[in-house]
């Protein structure tokens, strides 16, 4: 159940704010550790937040495509659970530490497996570009372990798709609306929207699936008020109803508002080659890319979350 979860109990933040104060702090003792100058660094900048965001934004949009090439294709469990592995990664780990590219790839790996859609490691590798598959099945195979222990061991990922097919089955048996198929799509489109964007890191998955048959519903001119008020709310619009709304809201904000704008492949290829004097110099200082998983205890992890 997702209420005792792991996901819940260690991976729902309570603000955008203590996101960005997660990146900041993976990117300020990375470059502590690698001991690089400040003349050093005047030289070859290191990224910026942004900077970061737009090219893991950039994977995890390619991510879709590698999944997609899959016969058959990799169903929307894998990739959502695959898009949050990524998003976990990068709140302790860097980009100027880790390959995004093969960071994606052993994220996919490890959903196939924890999501059961089996796949040998040849049959995973035909979705790789055949210039790339010795590097990604070298990376992959000696990198997933490292993927496990920055991940907590926690690889339980409770995907919005579940309850979203829970709440449209409830819907059309409680108070049947018109447009089903209209809103179920306008739903699906929002979802892959949510995967673009830090709401996985902040909502729970029930509040986004409902989230996204509201918006379907309201793009239709669908009204749910019916649904919420008498199913959800107790047959009036009480506190509950009245804090489940605003929490819609600001899903949907953040979905809207998420900052990445998608860069193309040329701009993403000048950002790895501005990690890759970082990713060098951790390699002088400390021999191998294969690095013990940021934070050994779990003394930052959030005891408790918000929800709604």
């Amino acid at each position: 159940m997702f209420a005792t979860s792991t996901h819940r109990k260690h991976w729902i933040f309570s603000s955008a704010e203590e996101l960005t104060q997660l990146r900041e702090a993976a990117q300020t003792n990375f470059l502590q550790s690698v001991s690089v100058s400040e003349d050093e660094q005047a030289k070859s900048p290191p990224l910026s937040l942004s900077e970061e965001a737009q090219l893991v934004h950039y994977y995890v949009i390619k991510l879709r495509d590698v999944a997609a090439a899959f016969d058959p294709p990799a169903p929307w469990a894998v990739l959502g659970t695959a898009t949050v592995y990524m998003k976990r990664f990068f709140l302790r780990s860097t980009a100027m530490e880790h390959p995004v590219k093969m960071i994606m790839y052993t994220c996919l790996y490890l959903a196939c497996k924890i999501e059961e859609f089996n796949l040998s490691v040849d049959q995973f590798l035909l979705a790789v570009p055949s210039g790339e598959r010795d590097e990604v099945r070298q990376y992959v195979l000696q990198n997933e372990l490292l993927l496990v222990q920055s991940l907590r061991f926690q690889l339980t990922v409770h995907n919005p798709y579940r309850p979203l097919e829970g709440f449209l089955v409830d819907i059309k048996t409680r108070c049947p609306v018109s447009k089903g198929s209209k809103i179920r799509r306008i739903a699906d489109q929002f979802l892959a929207a949510v995967l673009s964007s830090d709401a996985p890191l902040l909502y729970i998955p029930s509040q986004i699936a409902l989230c996204s048959i509201v918006l379907g519903a309201r793009t239709m001119k669908v009204s749910l008020d019916k649904y919420l008020n008498e199913t959800l709310g107790g047959g009036q619009e009480s506190s509950t109803i009245v804090s489940l709304k605003s929490a819609l809201q600001s899903i949907e904000t953040t979905v809207a508002t998420a900052e990445p704008n998608g860069i193309g492949q040329e701009a993403a290829t000048a950002l790895e080659g501005k990690c890759q004097f970082y990713q060098d110099q951790f390699v002088k200082v400390f021999g191998s890319r294969k690095r013990r998983y940021s934070g050994d205890s779990d003394d930052d992890l959030p005891e408790k979350v918000r929800v709604v």
